[in-house]
């Protein structure tokens, strides 16, 4: 049982980095998005 809630708490990690991840890379390509809307309406 011990083994297994180990494995249980190693996958929750690896999901909450996988969304941080995710959640990075959204607000990047919305930076990006944005600046590139910016320059074509200028």
């Amino acid at each position: 049982m011990l083994a297994t809630n180990a494995n249980l708490a190693a996958a929750k990690q690896q999901l909450e980095d996988y969304s941080r991840t995710l959640e990075v890379n959204v607000q990047q390509r919305t930076v990006f998005i944005s600046r590139y809307l910016v320059k074509e309406n200028s």
